[in-house]
């Protein structure tokens, strides 16, 4: 059992908060707790279940059959569990009594994030997508004591999480690093939070600038004066070649270490790995983010970030055995509001860290104690002295509590219970880890912490644009691609197996040591086994003329010639009139960029396929398109002979139409 060193103030913990809303719940993700503190609940996703534990004997009460791929739990001041059900775009509501199903509510596509207002008579959905438009997710409220719908608002790209304050709703969405601030009065976006870090983002002045990403969770303090969002920070500069990668066969080295810590910032500087973990405060009454200098240091005096009163903006390796923290999934306030629990799902640990103060030399700054693997969960008890943490890829709940150790006071995990077990096939349950695991030596290195899913966030895109040294690049979307049908791999091609492409991957970039033969297997199935986004526009009944037209638009532009097939493409490489002076090819040693190499002009790209379309904005393989309108435009004046990239210039603005929402429906 993994210990760590708090030191006395951490008794803080143990008492209450007399300024508490009353809204406030000290539970997020996949664990609540129940209002009396009797039971503590957690929904297993692979197993489609509501887990009801005994908060004193730590034995399962019982097992309940939720929607499909549950994603999040919530207690009612009336003991009724509310869940949100992503597989199957509803939300269940079960009795606090006896545990049974009293409700069954549809709401938008894909519905993550639940909250409750303060009196507990409103309760908010966020999904990922509205039930007609893959463009903007909604914020759905519902009466619970009816569960009848009052309003839906569309909150913007991809939404998951949601707070509630007073009258404000705090959303987060997934790929833009904003939160959007709506107004439940009104029904209405009152504001928009960057959460972007106050330092250069230009990489010329600033080769360590980052930009937020991966906003998945939001959590309010007791008192409900701030918010708290964690997220990922995404190098904004280029990625640096590491040619000691190819001198060495990896296990150290790697590109995605991203450009080096600079000295003298207070440990506030990005450092390690091109995506680290990173955490905004946001001040209720000013609707602003504090965040620090991230890439830069503070040009104010030194020392000057140990003195903010908010927690450090980028976590990372920051204590004495020097453990990687990546992938913030879940982020909860203490009762007595001063200390924040942030649970990590690629690096499965737990962050404790005071809310007020940074000090570096108190042994109290953070700490970190390891839990089972993929948490995405916790909950504390009434009296803040336990925490529960669940962990979705071994479906164990680890049991937190803080004691007096031989160094003071310490937390520590004093169990780890099996709620359930493995429904997913052993290959798929092995690879599943891989991909997630940001501390797989055979993954990546130490000194980097990163997983495939750092960039592939949910398996699927981050919507970033990276500066890699053979050009600008976008993340392509895994899930439901079909990728054993689309090699070549890489966007120039270069990879014809999936095993080649894994060794420049994960021992190239990521600094791993590499998989043997049996374990690429595992991860390849577990990729193959993640479907498709869903997509509300197909088999809608008002669209299906247009895009059947749109259809026949297809073909008749020509892109059925190059995005064809089940896996909507031919493998091939095309010019396609999208290349810049930028564009290079990467040349290659033992299967590893070798940037020891002037790389030459790029002159084709890997036809990409077109399944999922309406949700992997931006376009093209440089993202410098953002819509597929915009693309389908372009297409009306191509660069060459007018065939480059199909050539709509011979449809009409109703083709044109049509074709866009064919497209959307792939």
């Amino acid at each position: 059992m993994r210990k760590a060193i708090v030191g006395l103030a951490v008794m803080g913990m143990l008492a209450g908060c007399s300024s508490q809303k009353a809204g406030y719940t000290a539970g997020a993700g996949s664990v609540a707790v129940s209002r009396d503190g009797l039971h503590v609940y957690a929904i297993d996703t692979d197993n489609d279940e509501l887990e009801v534990v005994d908060a004193q004997t730590l034995k399962k009460v019982q097992s309940v059959k939720t929607g499909h791929r549950p994603a999040r739990v919530l207690v009612g001041p009336d003991e009724t569990i509310y869940v949100s059900n992503r597989g199957d775009r509803t939300v269940s509501a079960f009795s606090g009594a006896d545990f049974s199903q009293t409700q069954v509510v549809p709401v938008g596509v894909e519905p993550v994030g639940l909250a409750l207002n303060a009196d507990g008579d409103k309760l908010y959905v966020v999904s990922a997508t509205g039930l007609d438009d893959a463009t903007h997710g909604t914020l759905t409220e519902l009466d619970t004591a009816t569960l009848k719908t009052d309003w839906v608002l569309p909150v913007g790209e991809e939404p998951r999480g949601v707070a509630v304050v007073g009258e404000k709703a705090y959303v987060t969405s997934l790929k833009k690093g904003t939160v959007t601030v709506v107004d439940l009065r009104a029904h209405e976006i009152s504001t928009g939070v960057d959460l972007s870090s106050p330092s250069s983002a230009d990489p010329k002045l600033n080769p360590g600038a980052m930009s937020p990403g991966g906003v998945v969770d939001v959590t309010p303090s007791p008192d409900g004066s701030r918010v708290y969002a964690p997220h990922l920070w995404e190098l904004v500069g280029p990625i640096q070649p590491d040619s000691s990668v190819v001198m060495n066969g990896g296990g150290g080295g790697g590109s995605y270490g991203g450009p080096p810590a600079t000295p003298g910032c207070d440990g506030t500087m990005s450092g390690g790995s091109i995506v680290a973990a990173g955490l905004a405060t946001i001040t209720v009454a000013s609707d602003k983010a504090e965040t620090d200098p991230v890439g830069a240091c503070d040009s104010s005096t030194p020392g000057a970030n140990q003195a903010k009163d908010y927690p450090p903006s980028v976590l990372g390796s920051f204590n004495q055995d020097g453990n990687v923290v990546q992938a913030p999934s879940a982020a909860v306030v203490d009762p007595s509001g001063l200390w924040l629990f942030v649970v990590n799902r690629s690096s499965d640990n737990l962050v404790v860290m005071p809310t007020h103060s940074r000090s570096l030399n108190d042994g109290l700054s953070r700490l970190v104690v390891r839990v089972g693997a993929g948490p995405d969960g916790i909950a504390l008890s009434q009296d803040g002295q336990t925490a529960y943490v669940y962990a979705q890829f071994d479906h164990k709940l680890s049991v937190i509590r803080q004691g007096e150790g031989p160094g003071g006071t310490v937390l520590s995990e004093v169990r780890r219970v099996s709620l359930a077990g493995d429904t997913l096939p052993a290959d798929e349950v092995a690879g599943r880890k891989m991909f997630f695991s940001a501390t797989n030596a055979n993954m990546t290195a130490q000194s980097i912490g990163i997983s495939c899913s750092s960039c592939h966030l949910e398996g699927r895109e981050d919507g970033h644009v990276w500066q890699f040294p053979d050009g600008p690049r976008q993340t392509p979307d895994l899930a439901g691609r079909k990728l054993q049908e689309t090699a070549p791999y890489h966007w120039a091609g270069l990879f014809p197996k999936l095993d080649d492409f894994y060794r420049e991957t994960v021992v190239g970039r990521m600094g791993g040591a590499g998989l043997q033969p049996e374990d690429a297997s595992k991860l390849t199935a577990f990729i193959e086994s993640m479907p498709a986004p869903e997509n509300p526009f197909v088999g809608r009944p008002d669209l299906l003329d247009a895009q059947n037209r749109g259809r026949q638009a297809f073909e008749k532009a020509g892109c059925i010639q190059c995005h064809t097939g089940e896996a909507m493409t031919d493998n091939g490489l095309h010019n396609v009139g999208t290349l810049s002076a930028a564009d290079r090819l990467e040349i290659l040693t033992n299967g590893i960029e070798d940037s020891s190499q002037l790389f030459p002009q790029l002159q084709a790209v890997n036809t990409p396929s077109l399944i999922a379309l309406a949700r992997s904005a931006p376009y093209l393989h440089d993202g410098s398109v953002q819509t597929l309108r915009e693309r389908i435009l372009q297409a009306r004046h191509p660069r060459y002979d007018g065939t480059d990239h199909g050539d709509t210039s011979m449809l009409s603005d109703q083709e044109i139409d049509d074709l866009e929402q064919y497209l959307r429906t792939l």
